[in-house]
Parts: C-alpha cells; structure tokens; sequence
C-alpha cells in the first residue's frame, strides 16, 4: 500500500475508533474524497505515461466476503459492490456469495477494500444495536403476509409482526444504499473540482503556447475505466474460457412483504447518513 492509500486507511481506523457517529462521518467521507482525488490523478499520470513504457496496470484481486452460507454475505457483497463503482474498480461475484474477484489499479483495490472492511464493520454494528434494542420502533410494526395450502393454493393474507432478520436486512440494504449515494456525490464533487483546476491549468498553458492540453477528467476516467474493464475480460476469459459472465443471484431478501421493514429502512437511511454526511472539509484538515 502506498503513502496515499495508507493516509486514507488511518482515516478508516479513526472512523471505526470514532466515539460519536459525527465523528465516524467525517472520517468516512474525508477518506472517500481523498479516494476520489487519488484515483483521478491516478488516471491523469497514466495517460501521461506511453504503454510501451512501464506503467501501472490493472490486477484482479480476490476477496474474501465470509463463509458460506452466512447470513451476512450478501448484503457484505452488495457494499462492497456500491463502493467499488465509484473507484473505478470492476468485479466478479461468485454466487455463493462467498467472494468477489476486483479487477482495477492496485491502489484503487487498496482503496476499496480498506474502505469496505471497515463501513461493514459500521453497518454490521449498528445493525446488531438496532436489534438489540428492545424499543425499536420496528418492534411495533406489522407487515400483510400471504398464506397458501400445502398445495400452493392461495388462502389470503394476514397481519404479521415483522421479524429481527427482516428488520435486521431492510437496514442493511437502506445503510448500503444511503452509504452509496454519499459516496457517489462525494465523487462527482472531486470531479467537478478537477474540471476546474485542469481548466485554468490549460488556459494557461496555453497563454505560455502549449500545442496540447489535458483532457477533460471524464474522459480521462473513461479511459481508465475502459482499461479495467478490458482487464477484468482477459481474467474472466482466462479462467472461464469465455468473456460472457453471468449475473448474481444476490440482492435484497427484503423484498417480500412478510420480511420488510418500515422502520429498519428509515433507521438504515439515518445510519449511513451518520456515517458518510459531509461537514468533512471543516471536521478534518486536508
């Protein structure tokens, strides 16, 4: 790991360290930021750098996501998923959901593994605290359940209360997608801050009569990403003997009426914003 991904790393460990969940977001999100202006000088410098000379490349990475059939793993592979798309980094999902292959630029697979460990610390955690609280609003909630005969026959519907493990998947998947919307406008925003900074940049160069200039970040980035995807196909290709892959059956086990929750939705919601909101740039020093 080098000296960048190491600073954002300890920002990791302050998070998890942290003893308010102010203090955890502002840790969460500086590191995202520090992620995001990483990987894209990452994609400026090499496409300073000729192919033909030596240049960091893509690699794939295994990861470990936790054993099978744990209950945990999917939601684990869903967040790790969301944090990879906005660091550029592809990945293969086995469907036992007991690992992914990552295929990017090795400090972008720093980045992101380091930063999913340590939010699904966080979203495990709190995931424990809200079912272990015995006032929990979603204790007090009730969901329409369809009941059938032994011959599949639908008999009708019934009131139920909701249970832990549906409470319990409902945060998980709002904490995932509150913590990947976060992270995909912290992004945009170390975008638009480059466009800026590499527009007077050129103006200047050339004002000093510069023939070239750079590119604009977008299409810098899509050309990394175009790199990492050609490279995630030539893994695939040389493991499976084929470029097609197929799709994950993973995703939410929330979705049926008799294990979703009202309330562990809002409490996912509040969660991830705890943890990922950004009064970052007055929290933490560049």
């Amino acid at each position: 790991m080098d000296s960048k991904t190491e600073k954002v790393g300890k920002l990791l460990t302050l998070a998890e360290r942290a003893s308010t969940a102010e203090e955890a977001q502002a840790f969460y999100a500086k590191a995202q930021e520090l992620a995001s202006r990483y990987s894209i000088e990452l994609a400026f410098a090499q496409q300073a750098v000729s192919k033909k000379e030596q240049r960091e490349v893509p690699v794939a990475r295994t990861i470990n996501i936790g054993e099978k059939g744990k209950y945990a793993n999917k939601p684990l592979v869903s967040l790790i998923d969301a944090i990879a798309r906005v660091n550029d980094v592809d990945i293969v999902i086995y469907n036992s959901s007991t690992r992914i292959v990552a295929t990017g630029f090795p400090s972008d697979l720093d980045v992101v593994e380091a930063l999913w460990l340590s939010a699904s610390t966080t979203m495990v955690k709190h995931g424990d605290e809200l079912i272990r609280d015995k006032n929990a609003a979603w204790r007090s909630e009730t969901v329409l359940v369809d009941e059938y005969d032994r011959w599949g026959d639908w008999l009708g519907s019934v009131r139920k209360p909701v249970g832990g493990k549906g409470a319990r998947r409902s945060f998980y998947d709002s904490f995932i997608s509150g913590f990947g919307q976060e992270l995909r406008r912290i992004r945009k925003e170390a975008i638009k801050e480059s466009d800026e900074r590499h527009f007077h940049e050129n103006a200047l160069a050339l004002e000093a009569g510069a023939a070239t200039v750079a590119s604009g970040t977008e299409l810098v980035l899509k050309e990394k990403k175009a790199e990492v995807e050609a490279a995630r196909e030539d893994w695939y290709k040389a493991k499976h003997g084929t470029k097609r892959m197929g799709s994950w059956n993973g995703g939410s086990n929330a979705r049926h009426s008799n294990s979703m929750s009202t309330q562990g939705h809002i409490a996912g919601r509040k969660a991830a914003a705890d943890v990922s909101a950004a009064p970052v740039r007055s929290a933490i020093a560049s």
